[in-house]
């Protein structure tokens, strides 16, 4: 499992802070109640991701494939039955963290 500690000072929207996990195909944030991580998460399941909200202060589950064949992420289109959950799991994290990083946020990452 790999994890993703991202924050940053944001003028217009306070200190912006948060934790990802990515085990295999799925991906744990924990629970934050901002508009911007409400609208990320409505943005996902308009994608096609199941997600599995954790209640108050614990981890939402993320399944970002569902039963999708075909899917967008990044640079390229793969099916994420084709490929093995390390190979996806590398690929999310390489995901996010070349994201957050764009979008200047400090970053923080271990294995775990």
């Amino acid at each position: 499992m790999k994890q993703i500690t991202f924050k940053q000072k944001n003028s217009q929207l306070g200190d912006v802070k948060g934790i990802l996990r990515i085990d295999k195909k799925l991906l744990y944030f924990k629970f934050n109640n901002t508009p911007q991580a409400q609208q990320m998460m409505v943005q996902m399941q308009k994608k096609g991701a199941i997600i599995t909200p954790g209640g108050e202060r614990k981890w939402i589950r993320v399944n970002m494939f569902g039963n999708l064949d075909n899917v967008n992420l990044g640079k390229g289109e793969f099916n994420p039955k084709e490929k093995s959950d390390e190979e996806i799991e590398k690929m999310l994290f390489d995901f996010y963290l070349e994201n957050y990083t764009k979008a200047n946020f400090e970053c923080e990452v271990a294995d775990i």
